[in-house]
């Protein structure tokens, strides 16, 4: 039996299809959740509970393997932990502030440092009266103790690995398959500019809006060109609000904010007038939207400090490097489609050896 925790997201829903589709009628989905479920289906192995669930745990010392989804709770007792399998989301390593220093991940200067330090430390009061530590060292401590990571990116796994001094083993797993999108097969057309993935301050939209104005033509009106900036997802209030006064002050208008949570059907459609996009994250982060940008023909601008520039490095796509380039410059229709092609490959692959991988851990 495989034993699944995690919470009502959208990223956990694909990882049952996965599952029930490579091993059918082996697995118990544990939801940590009170609410009625938004994102995830009901099937008769989905249980709702608490973290305190005696179904559970009892269920979790039978297990073969348990795997977590981005739980930011003690993983599991210690002695499951040999069999625990780490799915990463990125923000129980990044968002932790026992293993990396926050002020590092955000580069703007506008006082936004102080509201990631006063929230880190009013969540741990309770935590302390109670425990006597922080939440965030529990959870450190309990990544030292998994063995198992499946990610995307082995160069992610490879650096947290490095940091927590844990010898992770790397399990190749991606979210959501390109078959799942039902993404229109053309690529885009327009001269839009996609700018970021939410409204984190670890996209640093504040710093890469002086950067823009340096590099957008001044024939911004003779194409109608336009910023698309996504802020449904995450974000501090005054955070977002300062995005908006800034991109609207420099580039008069010619932006839209997509304030709603977008689906990846949503996603395609208001993104397919965009030839480039800006990734501003000295982090890794929003890979899924990424490998979304490069199918569609989109022309890629990240930071080269991060291990999604080590991959797509080593993937030999065509992307450029955020303070290195100095325009913008469409693909060539056969950059394009070598990027799809190893987009496509790169996703396939990866797929089928996390059911290798997990038919061998199984045996």
């Amino acid at each position: 039996m495989i034993v699944h925790l995690m919470t009502d997201n959208y990223y956990t829903a694909p990882a049952i299809r996965q599952f029930e589709k490579a091993f059918p009628g082996r697995s118990k989905y544990y939801v940590l959740s009170n609410s009625e479920l938004r994102y995830i289906s009901n099937h008769s192995s989905i249980i709702q509970c608490t973290a305190h669930s005696k179904e559970m745990w009892q269920n979790i010392k039978q297990a073969s393997l348990l795997c977590i989804y981005g739980v930011n709770m003690i993983f599991s007792k210690k002695k499951y932990l040999y069999k625990t399998i780490w799915f990463l989301y990125g923000g129980e390593f990044w968002n932790n502030p026992e293993i990396i220093d926050q002020n590092k991940v955000v580069l703007s200067k506008l006082g936004f440092k102080n509201t990631i330090k006063s929230n880190r430390i009013s969540s741990r009061v309770f935590y302390y009266m109670r425990y006597g530590y922080s939440p965030y060292l529990r959870l450190k401590r309990a990544l030292k103790g998994v063995k198992y990571c499946a990610f995307v990116n082995p160069f992610e796994v490879s650096y947290i690995s490095k940091v927590l001094r844990n010898e992770l083993i790397h399990i190749p797993y991606t979210y959501s398959l390109l078959e799942e999108f039902n993404m229109d097969s053309s690529f885009n057309k327009g001269c839009n500019v996609w700018v970021g993935h939410s409204a984190s301050q670890t996209n640093n939209h504040i710093d890469l809006a002086r950067y823009l104005i340096k590099i957008i033509p001044q024939q911004i009106d003779s194409c109608n060109r336009e910023l698309i900036i996504p802020l449904g997802k995450g974000g501090d209030p005054n955070y977002i609000m300062k995005v908006k006064q800034k991109y609207e002050n420099i580039f008069n208008g010619n932006v839209k904010f997509v304030d709603e949570f977008l689906s990846h059907n949503k996603l395609e459609l208001i993104m397919k007038k965009c030839e480039y996009a800006f990734m501003n994250h000295t982090r890794q982060e929003a890979l899924g939207t990424m490998f979304i940008l490069l199918y569609k023909g989109v022309r890629l601008y990240i930071r080269n400090q991060t291990t999604t520039f080590l991959l797509f490095q080593k993937l030999g796509l065509f992307f450029s490097v955020i303070d290195e380039s100095n325009e913008l410059i469409p693909l060539t229709l056969s950059q394009k489609e070598h990027n799809r092609k190893i987009v496509i490959e790169y996703i396939s692959q990866t797929h089928d050896n996390f059911i290798n991988d997990f038919s061998t851990l199984l045996a």
